[in-house]
């Protein structure tokens, strides 16, 4: 940016906050409006999200959306066709699997949502947020602020906890 073009603007919109013209300087830099912002949150919280194939999983405060990616215009849809929710509080962590998305949320819980019908089921286990969180043939792992972790089966809720090292305040995934 101009420095010059600042200090014009200044003494030709003096109502206008610096602040601002720079907003829209950025946004007309290339003579073409670059204001339209895809998504925006009610919150300023920083989202969990994940790409599989042209679906962007996108967690917002307590629900995770999905939303189609138009390859040919690598455009986003507006509005989620897919909505996973259950949470009491903020979704920490997801995680996809071919057939479930599991989910980890600072009110300890996990929750495993079929991608295929509208099952889910909660597990529970945790006394604090979820911090880390993955998958893989059908095997869970979680850890959480409480300094433990658990290790879980897709096919069986029943859980075997690993008390974290004193060493390690907190379980960082």
């Amino acid at each position: 940016m101009d420095r010059n073009w600042f200090s014009i603007t200044g003494l030709l919109y003096p109502h206008i906050p610096l602040k601002e013209r720079v907003k829209i300087a950025q946004n007309w830099y290339d003579g073409v409006c670059k204001g339209a912002v895809p998504l925006k949150w009610k919150t300023k919280l920083l989202p969990w999200l994940q790409l599989d194939w042209d679906t962007l999983f996108l967690s917002q405060a307590a629900d995770i959306g999905a939303y189609h990616l138009w390859q040919d215009s690598g455009r986003l849809q507006r509005k989620p066709f897919e909505i996973y929710s259950g949470h009491k509080g903020d979704v920490c962590r997801f995680v996809l699997t071919d057939s479930h998305l599991i989910s980890g949320g600072s009110d300890g819980k996990i929750l495993v949502h079929s991608r295929r019908s509208d099952m889910s089921i909660e597990l529970s286990g945790h006394n604090q947020e979820v911090n880390c969180l993955d998958s893989k043939d059908g095997l869970i792992v979680s850890g959480s602020r409480d300094q433990t972790a658990r290790v879980r089966t897709l096919l069986h809720t029943v859980s075997r906890v690993v008390k974290a090292a004193k060493h390690c305040p907190n379980v960082v995934g």
